[in-house]
């Protein structure tokens, strides 16, 4: 990297003239260290931090003059302490660097350079293997403060390690002070997100991330709306219902049509058009995130993205418009409109600082089945929708991951290929667990949409206590994607040697259209639990596993489903409870 040889020119030149003083410096002035980890090892976690790359940046160390390599991470145990700085804060004896030295640095061929705080970091090698690679550049040669006040959840101890690795000097002080007079002068891009109900529990302040507390989850069938779980990516936008419109067309790069003929199809709707011009219809459908139960993967080994426990997941009745309708609408015909592409893109109103706006696709088909009841929704649960859900207009794709029912809808594209946009290509996607972050290849997954069959206890909760004096009724949800519906869910008290098939509660939902969860309870006497408990211990190990209508069952262990970002994770759902006589 051109700013790693210019450093490493500057301290050799240093060197030359001052070789007595720095032997002298080079037990005391502070190192930074590059660190690289590759190729982990699942089995083995000693495994787990071999292949580091060194490369000795301070001055003390410069007498090496250039990269090295060690094999197995033991042998660094005495340089620990040394990489234990706090992102962002200036560290002695490292290189001063001007803004129009970053300035320079904002290209992958020139090196990739940015700002943090008072830090200078060259993240070229980061960013041609992250995902977010493209999002990553926008703060090419800049501060990367402002994209992270948007996409705050990089604001984490992990995070921050992972930017100190790749430390090159500090920002002059009179180039600080100016990004620090800027920033002051920008307010905070959260600043006008909506209230929520105290009861949710928060995953993420900024965005906004909470789920719907478990005992909550299963009272009723319908989730009320002040309790559903919510999933925001940036800032919750701020809409007037008559100054809203909804953009629809054709993509113009990949129509046959001429650009004449691309026009004739495009179409602006207000919130009034969509309610008077189409069919209103109601749909009963569960949203789920993704990431729902992900903790459970990250007690295996840690994977990125937010520690979702077992509720990103509500149920309730949407009422819009069905899409279907809205795209005949533009002039095509369903034949014709099959026969030339393959996918509906949504983009919303929800934008970073930059004005990069969340972005998803479903197939072309999936959109235009009248079975899929694609909705374009204004009300959940009859009442208005609310900010937070999507107001005015939010999709919903019923039995596909909540990643695709993009919110504060304001375009809609009919195109031939899948979105491009970081969420369609290089996130929701799903790998087996001996992919890494150095080896992936996001080509080579396809993006997820219809959700795998699933379930959870949400009563009682892990590591709580019951008395064995009564009955004691366990109870949760289980869902399939893809209008499959639930059969049958099992629980065993000990740990999977015994089942019970547990009672489901009746729906008005019908094949193939039961695109809402089933929720589930089960009676257990004190003389079932003694039983359970063999005379072992005073704990029990509830599991529970569901089968949906096409006989499609659970993985056993999370292992065989884990994967580096940490989605779809539907094994076993497995808690510990304590008993007291």
């Amino acid at each position: 990297m051109g700013g790693q040889q210019l450093l490493w020119k500057q301290i050799a030149r240093h060197l030359s003239s001052h070789e007595s003083k720095m032997t002298k410096l080079a037990s005391s002035a502070p190192v930074l260290l590059r660190r690289r980890e590759r190729n982990r090892d699942e089995k083995d976690d000693s495994k787990y931090r071999q292949n580091f790359t060194f490369m000795a940046i301070g001055i003390a160390s410069a007498a090496a003059a250039a990269p090295f390599a060690l094999s197995d991470s033991r042998k660094t145990t005495k340089h620990e302490e040394i990489i234990n700085h706090t992102a962002g804060k200036r560290v002695k004896n490292l290189p001063t660097y001007r803004l129009e030295d970053v300035k320079a640095h904002k290209t992958v061929e020139k090196g990739v350079w940015m700002i943090f705080g008072e830090g200078v970091y060259d993240v070229t090698e980061f960013v041609e293997n992250h995902p977010g690679g493209k999002t990553v550049m926008l703060a090419a040669g800049g501060d990367v403060g402002p994209y992270w006040n948007t996409y705050s959840q990089h604001h984490t101890e992990q995070v921050y390690d992972m930017l100190e690795e790749y430390r090159i000097g500090n920002l002059h002080p009179e180039d600080v002070k100016k990004l620090n007079d800027t920033s002051r002068s920008v307010r905070d891009a959260y600043s006008n997100d909506p209230k929520r109900h105290p009861a949710l529990l928060v995953r993420q302040q900024k965005p906004f991330n909470a789920e719907t507390p478990p005992l909550i989850a299963v009272q009723n069938q319908i989730t009320p709306q002040p309790f559903f779980f919510v999933r925001n990516h940036m800032p919750v936008p701020d809409i007037k219902a008559e100054d809203y419109r909804l953009h629809i067309g054709v993509d113009r790069k990949t129509s046959n049509q001429d650009k004449d003929d691309s026009e004739s199809f495009l179409r602006s709707l207000t919130l009034d058009d969509l309610k008077e011009k189409f069919k209103p219809k109601t749909v009963e459908a569960t949203i789920q995130c993704s990431g729902n139960r992900r903790d459970d993967f990250n007690k295996l080994k840690e994977v990125k993205g937010l520690k979702w426990s077992l509720t990103a997941i509500s149920n309730g009745t949407w009422t819009g418009v069905l899409l279907r309708d809205v795209l005949l609408s533009l002039g095509l015909s369903e034949e014709e409109m099959r026969l030339k592409y393959s996918h509906v893109h949504f983009e919303g109103y929800d934008s970073s600082d930059d004005g990069t706006a969340y972005e998803a696709s479903i197939p072309l088909h999936k959109a235009l089945s009248p079975e899929a009841d694609v909705l374009l929704a204004w009300a959940l649960n009859d009442e208005t929708l609310s900010r937070d859900h999507g107001y005015p207009i939010r999709v919903v794709v019923p039995g596909v991951v909540g990643a695709r029912c993009v919110k504060w809808l304001k375009k809609i594209t009919v195109s031939d290929e899948e979105s491009r946009s970081h969420w369609q290509q290089k996130d929701y996607r799903m790998f087996h667990s001996s992919i890494n972050w150095s080896n992936v290849d996001w080509s080579k997954s396809p993006s997820v949409q219809e959700c795998p069959v699933q379930c959870a206890i949400c009563i009682p909760s892990s590591d709580s206590s019951i008395k064995l004096d009564s009955d004691f009724e366990f109870k949760g949800y289980a869902y399939s994607g893809g209008g499959k519906g639930i059969v049958r869910v099992d629980i065993s008290l000990d740990g999977g040697d015994t089942w019970h098939q547990t009672d489901l509660e009746d729906t008005d939902q019908k094949a193939p259209n039961e695109y809402g969860w089933r929720l589930w309870s089960f009676n257990a006497s004190p003389e079932m639990l003694k039983k359970s408990l063999r005379g072992k211990s005073s704990e029990l190990e509830l599991v529970v596993k569901a089968t949906d209508s096409s006989h499609n069952v659970m993985p056993k262990d999370a292992q065989d489903v884990w994967n580096i970002r940490g989605i779809m994770n539907n094994s076993w759902h497995r808690i510990k409870i304590k008993v007291q006589n």
